[in-house]
């Protein structure tokens, strides 16, 4: 029995939903093929589909689910995410892979008041060095890794 929408769920049940409707209207005139010999529709109507599903059982979900209890909306997080951004974007040919790695991390923390700046240090260190022998080392990608001089 229907008791209260919620409405996050419905929300993100619609975009999933009407993503997919896109996805299957923008792919419908691609050759499909089969699984053996997949024609240049035949994925992205399979992810298509599969969002469409999936933003209709978001949808049903939301109908049976209790309601969102308190739905506030925060600035804080929105503008550290679009700083680290911002940070990682402007400063990777300046800075270098390592440190604009570090410091997007680092900014994108400040969106949260519970990430203690310890473990926001230690997250940026291990993601500055794996993006280093990601990128670097095993890709061979030709980034420039430290600060200009």
């Amino acid at each position: 029995m229907i008791r209260k929408l919620k409405q996050s769920d419905f929300g993100a049940g619609l975009i999933f939903a009407g993503t997919g409707v896109l996805g299957l209207v923008l792919s419908a005139k691609l050759a499909v093929g089969n699984a053996s010999r997949m024609g240049p529709g035949y994925m992205p109507r399979i992810f298509a589909a599969m969002m469409l599903v999936f933003g209709l059982i978001l949808i049903v979900r939301s109908l049976f689910n209790e309601r969102d209890q308190t739905a506030s909306f925060t600035v804080r997080p929105l503008l550290a995410i679009l700083g680290a951004i911002a940070v990682f974007g402007l400063g990777i040919e300046r800075l270098g892979l390592v440190v604009s790695v570090f410091t997007m991390v680092v900014v994108a923390s400040l969106g949260s008041p519970e990430i203690g700046r310890r473990n926001a240090l230690l997250t940026a260190l291990v993601l500055s060095l794996t993006a280093y022998l990601l990128f670097v080392r095993l890709l061979d990608l030709t980034i420039p890794v430290w600060p200009k001089v």
